[in-house]
Protein backbone atom coordinates (compact mmCIF):
# COMPACT_ATOMS: atom_id res chain seq x y z
CA UNK A 1 0.00 0.00 0.00
CA UNK A 2 1.02 3.61 -0.51
CA UNK A 3 1.08 6.65 2.53
CA UNK A 4 -2.24 8.29 0.60
CA UNK A 5 -4.08 4.99 -0.04
CA UNK A 6 -7.42 6.12 1.29
CA UNK A 7 -8.64 3.28 3.58
CA UNK A 8 -12.49 2.21 3.02
CA UNK A 9 -12.50 -0.77 5.62
CA UNK A 10 -9.88 -1.64 7.97
CA UNK A 11 -10.22 -5.19 7.68
CA UNK A 12 -12.58 -7.37 5.55
CA UNK A 13 -11.59 -10.06 7.52
CA UNK A 14 -13.20 -9.24 10.77
CA UNK A 15 -10.57 -9.98 12.79
CA UNK A 16 -10.20 -13.64 11.67
CA UNK A 17 -7.13 -13.77 10.20
CA UNK A 18 -3.94 -12.94 11.71
CA UNK A 19 -3.15 -10.02 10.06
CA UNK A 20 -5.93 -7.62 9.17
CA UNK A 21 -6.78 -7.45 5.26
CA UNK A 22 -7.97 -3.89 4.20
CA UNK A 23 -9.92 -2.76 1.05
CA UNK A 24 -8.06 0.70 -0.76
CA UNK A 25 -10.36 2.66 -3.04
CA UNK A 26 -9.03 5.82 -4.20
CA UNK A 27 -11.73 7.01 -6.13
CA UNK A 28 -15.05 6.59 -4.34
CA UNK A 29 -16.15 4.49 -0.64
CA UNK A 30 -17.50 2.09 -3.13
CA UNK A 31 -16.56 -1.63 -1.74
CA UNK A 32 -16.66 -4.80 -3.69
CA UNK A 33 -19.85 -6.16 -5.00
CA UNK A 34 -21.13 -9.90 -4.02
CA UNK A 35 -18.11 -10.23 -1.91
CA UNK A 36 -18.20 -12.59 1.28
CA UNK A 37 -15.16 -13.41 3.47
CA UNK A 38 -15.37 -16.94 4.88
CA UNK A 39 -13.02 -19.48 6.28
CA UNK A 40 -13.35 -22.43 4.75
CA UNK A 41 -13.48 -23.32 1.41
CA UNK A 42 -17.02 -24.05 -0.78
CA UNK A 43 -16.65 -25.81 -3.69
CA UNK A 44 -20.51 -25.30 -5.97
CA UNK A 45 -21.29 -27.67 -7.49
CA UNK A 46 -20.39 -25.92 -11.21
CA UNK A 47 -16.74 -25.96 -9.94
CA UNK A 48 -16.91 -29.90 -8.68
CA UNK A 49 -17.72 -30.62 -12.30
CA UNK A 50 -15.11 -28.45 -13.94
CA UNK A 51 -12.63 -30.08 -11.58
CA UNK A 52 -13.60 -33.13 -12.24
CA UNK A 53 -14.01 -33.29 -15.68
CA UNK A 54 -10.53 -35.73 -17.03
CA UNK A 55 -8.63 -38.15 -15.50
CA UNK A 56 -9.90 -37.02 -11.62
CA UNK A 57 -12.55 -38.86 -10.04
CA UNK A 58 -14.21 -37.92 -7.11
CA UNK A 59 -12.82 -40.44 -4.54
CA UNK A 60 -8.93 -39.25 -6.03
CA UNK A 61 -9.99 -35.64 -5.79
CA UNK A 62 -11.54 -36.57 -1.85
CA UNK A 63 -8.50 -38.29 -0.76
CA UNK A 64 -6.63 -38.45 2.12
CA UNK A 65 -3.37 -40.52 2.48
CA UNK A 66 -2.47 -43.62 4.74
CA UNK A 67 0.89 -42.54 4.99
CA UNK A 68 2.51 -43.35 8.60
CA UNK A 69 6.20 -42.13 8.72
CA UNK A 70 7.00 -39.48 5.53
CA UNK A 71 4.77 -38.44 2.90
CA UNK A 72 6.88 -38.82 -0.79
CA UNK A 73 6.36 -39.52 -4.42
CA UNK A 74 5.00 -42.98 -4.71
CA UNK A 75 4.06 -43.99 -1.29
CA UNK A 76 1.28 -41.17 -0.46
CA UNK A 77 -1.81 -40.99 -2.11
CA UNK A 78 -2.11 -37.06 -1.58
CA UNK A 79 1.54 -36.39 -3.30
CA UNK A 80 0.36 -38.84 -6.32
CA UNK A 81 -2.95 -36.74 -6.94
CA UNK A 82 -1.22 -33.45 -7.25
CA UNK A 83 0.50 -31.76 -9.86
CA UNK A 84 1.98 -29.21 -8.22
CA UNK A 85 5.45 -29.67 -7.17
CA UNK A 86 5.89 -28.04 -3.63
CA UNK A 87 8.92 -28.25 -1.22
CA UNK A 88 7.32 -28.46 2.20
CA UNK A 89 11.20 -27.85 3.79
CA UNK A 90 11.78 -24.51 1.87
CA UNK A 91 7.76 -23.87 1.87
CA UNK A 92 8.31 -23.54 -2.50
CA UNK A 93 6.88 -24.02 -5.34
CA UNK A 94 9.65 -25.80 -7.35
CA UNK A 95 9.41 -23.98 -10.88
CA UNK A 96 6.17 -21.96 -10.58
CA UNK A 97 5.78 -20.35 -13.78
CA UNK A 98 4.63 -24.31 -15.35
CA UNK A 99 1.59 -23.94 -13.29
CA UNK A 100 -1.41 -22.98 -14.60
CA UNK A 101 -4.16 -22.10 -11.47
CA UNK A 102 -7.02 -23.52 -13.36
CA UNK A 103 -5.32 -26.41 -14.58
CA UNK A 104 -3.16 -27.91 -11.79
CA UNK A 105 -3.90 -28.97 -8.37
CA UNK A 106 -2.29 -29.49 -5.20
CA UNK A 107 -3.55 -32.08 -2.80
CA UNK A 108 -2.86 -31.00 0.54
CA UNK A 109 -2.41 -33.56 3.84
CA UNK A 110 -5.08 -32.88 6.19
CA UNK A 111 -6.05 -34.13 9.65
CA UNK A 112 -7.78 -36.83 8.13
CA UNK A 113 -5.01 -38.37 6.44
CA UNK A 114 -2.82 -41.17 8.65
CA UNK A 115 0.15 -38.68 8.56
CA UNK A 116 -2.03 -36.17 10.52
CA UNK A 117 -0.15 -33.37 8.53
CA UNK A 118 3.16 -34.21 10.71
CA UNK A 119 4.95 -34.34 7.00
CA UNK A 120 4.26 -30.26 6.39
CA UNK A 121 2.51 -31.51 2.88
CA UNK A 122 0.15 -28.11 3.47
CA UNK A 123 0.84 -25.11 1.57
CA UNK A 124 -0.55 -22.27 3.65
CA UNK A 125 -0.37 -23.45 7.14
CA UNK A 126 -2.14 -20.80 9.43
CA UNK A 127 1.15 -19.43 10.57
CA UNK A 128 2.32 -18.77 6.34
CA UNK A 129 -0.43 -16.19 5.25
CA UNK A 130 0.97 -13.23 3.86
CA UNK A 131 -0.12 -9.90 4.43
CA UNK A 132 -2.12 -8.70 1.73
CA UNK A 133 -5.11 -5.92 1.29
CA UNK A 134 -8.03 -5.15 -1.91
CA UNK A 135 -7.56 -2.23 -3.93
CA UNK A 136 -9.46 -0.73 -6.12
CA UNK A 137 -8.60 -0.29 -10.05
CA UNK A 138 -10.32 1.52 -12.54
CA UNK A 139 -11.53 -0.29 -15.77
CA UNK A 140 -10.77 -3.95 -14.29
CA UNK A 141 -12.42 -3.66 -10.18
CA UNK A 142 -10.94 -5.02 -7.03
CA UNK A 143 -7.34 -7.20 -6.75
CA UNK A 144 -5.64 -8.54 -4.28
CA UNK A 145 -2.01 -7.02 -3.74
CA UNK A 146 0.95 -8.13 -1.46
CA UNK A 147 1.68 -5.69 1.28
CA UNK A 148 4.78 -7.28 1.62
CA UNK A 149 7.88 -8.82 -0.07
CA UNK A 150 6.92 -12.77 -1.53
CA UNK A 151 9.42 -14.74 -2.52
CA UNK A 152 8.93 -16.43 -6.44
CA UNK A 153 6.92 -19.88 -5.81
CA UNK A 154 5.93 -18.66 -2.42
CA UNK A 155 2.31 -19.83 -1.52
CA UNK A 156 0.68 -16.65 -0.89
CA UNK A 157 -3.54 -17.45 -0.10
CA UNK A 158 -5.57 -19.77 -0.68
CA UNK A 159 -9.07 -19.13 -2.27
Amino acid sequence: MNKGDKIILKDVSNGFEMAPIPIVNNYDDTLPVSFHYTLTNTVTSKAESIALEGKQSVPEWKSCCSCEDECKPGICECEDASEVVFSPKHRLVYDPNSVRVYEHKYVNCTLKCSCRMKCGRQLLPNYTTKKTFLKYVPGKGFGVFAAQPISVGQPVCEY
